[in-house]
């Protein structure tokens, strides 16, 4: 079976109708150190870890793994196996994110119906079962790369005090951040960033396919051009020995 992604919004799409496209981001901090209240999460992605990530997320939405079901993704480190995981491979210097799926709340907001959208027909199709041993189009150069770093309130980065990020999905925000990342990647700019905040009292604002709920960090996903992954296994084996 084929899914379709529309390159340009229709007006109203299935994982949004029921405002139920949410998603928890928050962060585990190491035993030693407090992380700040608010911090920021940025994400870091090729266009070919932006593909490869929306295809990924919207196969599992479909699969519809059961509730508490998560994937860590593992930072690549030298003489260790190569593991891709949702369609990315992650940076040494990565904080390691784990991602699950959730059963999230709905957003209370009624739908703004008078919201239009440009239309248009050109679509991304790709099956939903992937065939074990063919290569797909994202990972062919190796260049599915991903980095996730945390900053402050203030700018600063805190990564190294940082254990984990915990990004929980319900079904619906799998399918929505996956179909946006998906049109990011065709229309990839280096350098492009997209904000995604958090809901608050006063305004619920969907980003990327998604709601953020209220006890969720901000998150930033920024379009940047990675070297195959071998060239920074190789680069990081050096720094360890210069060390």
């Amino acid at each position: 079976m084929e899914y379709k992604v529309k390159l340009k919004r229709t007006s109203i799409e299935d994982f949004e109708k029921d405002r139920n496209n949410t998603a928890i981001l928050t962060l585990q901090a190491k035993d030693s150190f407090q992380l700040p209240k608010t911090c920021e999460v940025k994400l870091f992605l090729s266009k070919n870890a932006t593909l490869g990530l929306g295809k990924s997320l919207i196969r599992y939405a479909h699969e519809k793994r059961k509730v508490g079901h998560h994937w860590h993704l593992d930072p690549i480190r030298p003489n260790e196996s190569l593991v891709q995981t949702l369609g990315i491979y992650v940076l040494p210097d990565s904080v390691e994110p784990i991602v699950g799926s959730n059963d999230n709340g709905n957003i209370n907001n009624s739908i703004q119906e008078n919201i239009i959208y440009e239309y248009g027909t050109e679509s991304y199709n790709f099956p939903l079962e992937h065939e074990y041993g063919t290569i797909e189009d994202f990972e062919k150069d190796d260049d599915n790369v991903a980095l996730f770093r945390v900053f402050d309130g203030k700018g600063n980065d805190v990564s190294e005090q940082c254990r984990y990020i915990l990004i929980w999905l319900n079904t619906n925000a799998m399918l929505g951040l996956g179909t946006e990342l998906i049109r990011l990647a065709h229309n990839f700019e280096e350098g492009k960033t997209v904000n995604i905040e958090p809901v608050t009292a006063k305004e619920a604002k969907q980003s990327m396919g998604i709601f953020l709920t209220p006890e969720s960090c901000e998150l930033t996903i920024e379009c940047k051009s990675f070297d195959p992954i071998e060239k920074y296994l190789e680069k990081y084996e050096q720094e360890q020995k210069d060390k």
